[in-house]
């Protein structure tokens, strides 16, 4: 065994740890003066109670996402006889 590989074989976790620092310290430095994005102008306006007047011209067809159908338990008609509800056909 040579002298020389043995000393390098003993510095070799000290390069590696290294290496990993140097590679560490250039993302942390290209992440902290990395310019941010340009910001984005967005308009505001002071808070007012007035009323909206917005109008939409378009021409289609309106559709329901879902159309849902609704029917009750009970039949026949309701009809109010002498101030009293009661489904038409029954007997008084």
């Amino acid at each position: 065994m040579k002298i020389g590989s043995w000393k390098l074989q003993a510095r070799m976790p000290l390069l590696l740890v290294g290496l990993a620092l140097v590679v560490t310290a250039v993302f942390v430095v290209r992440h902290l003066v990395a310019r941010p994005a340009a910001a984005e102008m967005v308009v505001t306006e002071a808070v007012a109670r007035r009323d909206i007047s917005q109008t939409v011209d378009a021409t289609g067809t309106v559709q329901a996402i879902e159309v849902v159908e609704i029917k009750s338990k009970a039949s026949g008609q309701i009809s109010e006889d002498a101030g009293r509800n009661r489904l038409r056909g029954q007997g008084r």
